[in-house]
């Protein structure tokens, strides 16, 4: 498969993206919708990890910026009914009020011509295309300077070896496991140079991805970019319940390095 057009095509496109998220140009009054949507994001957050005390403080805050958006000039009804939901929200604090409250304030917003920034709107989508950009151009790297056949012919010798340890171990044939154990020394330098192979390009692309990272982590930075449908207790991470930029990222390059690596590589 020839891959010069793909990347050349994949370079440009990834660099258009990038420029789009770093100097796309937001009007004050679509900041101000930014903003809004950010403090409601941090109310429904606080729920999400119990805090219902520091909710309502968000939502004040949210409620705050709204009366900027001047949406009473032009939708009374609907502005009645976004601050019957503040009200409602801060009071008491839901999930599910929260979330509805989001969509309405968005809605208003696009009336008053301060619709929330194309990069905000569509954070996961953008942010999974660049993720999914950036694992092709890994999986070319990968492509072209990994040695498969010589891979594929160390990890048969490996799973053969291993298939055979299986074998003895369950015929108890001690002749063999002997033999085997002397085999390994000679397996063993094999293993290491296939850890080396794989783990040099990573080594290459390790500060591109890190570049990356802080390309995307100062327009979205304190941005939720998808909300998980669960939650789930990590040791280190602590109680994860949406991701970030940074764990989009890592999340999305992960799965798309590895759909392009078996298209490109089959491995």
């Amino acid at each position: 498969m020839r891959l010069r057009a793909p990347l050349f095509a994949s370079l440009l496109i990834l660099g258009a993206l990038l420029f789009l998220v770093r100097c796309e140009p937001i009007p004050e009054k679509s900041d101000t919708t930014k903003k809004i949507a950010s403090r409601i994001d941090a109310a429904i957050w606080a729920l999400r990890h119990g805090d219902n005390a520091t909710a309502p403080t968000h939502l004040t805050e949210a409620r705050n910026l709204y009366s900027q958006l001047g949406v009473e000039n032009l939708d009374n009804e609907l502005d009645n009914r976004i601050k019957l939901l503040f009200e409602n929200a801060i009071q008491a604090p839901k999930e599910e009020s929260c979330h509805e409250l989001r969509r309405e304030v968005l809605r208003a917003a696009s009336i008053v011509n301060a619709p929330l920034p194309l990069i905000f709107a569509h954070s996961p989508c953008l942010v999974l295309l660049i993720s999914a950009l950036s694992g092709f151009l890994y999986a070319c790297l990968l492509k072209k300077t990994v040695d498969w056949e010589r891979v594929r012919e160390i990890k048969a010798q490996v799973e053969g070896w291993r298939r055979r340890l299986q074998e003895a171990r369950k015929r108890r044939d001690f002749k063999e496991l002997h033999k085997l154990s002397q085999e390994f020394s000679r397996l063993a330098p094999l293993q290491s140079e296939l850890m080396m192979v794989q783990f040099r390009p990573t080594l290459y692309f390790f500060p591109f991805f890190i570049l990356l990272l802080l390309l995307l982590g100062g327009p979205y930075s304190g941005w939720v970019v998808v909300w998980l449908p669960f939650g789930l207790r990590l040791p280190i991470w602590g109680y994860w319940t949406s991701c970030g930029t940074l764990s989009w990222v890592i999340l999305s390059f992960g799965a798309m390095s590895s759909f392009w690596r078996k298209l490109l590589i089959g491995e």
